[in-house]
């Protein structure tokens, strides 16, 4: 029996981030330089049972003459495939 130690090591984590097609996205910190409703990102950086704690994805987009910032975080572990979406259509709630 073989087993291809790369396939494991090189296990691939996608973050696919829906948002307004104008949007501006920001990845850990990183401008991105995609374009349209879906941005899909991709990496092998993260190996197995490895995480990126914490890590921000942040959204603006220009409405009324003014730049309106959304932000998510999350625990992104080797593997994963998480879908978020930034809605600056919805109305939001103020809270305290």
């Amino acid at each position: 029996v073989v087993f291809d130690l790369k396939v494991a090591a090189d296990l691939d984590t996608v973050v696919t981030v829906n948002v307004p097609a104008d949007a501006k996205v920001v990845l850990a910190g990183h401008e991105t330089s995609g374009q349209g409703p879906v941005r899909v990102f991709r990496t092998s950086k993260l190996k197995t049972g490895a995480e990126w704690s914490n890590y921000t994805i942040r959204v603006s987009v220009e409405r009324n003459g003014e730049t309106v910032s959304r932000e998510q975080r999350l625990t992104l572990k080797a593997g994963d495939t998480p879908s978020l979406t930034f809605d600056f259509d919805a109305p939001q709630v103020a809270s305290r």
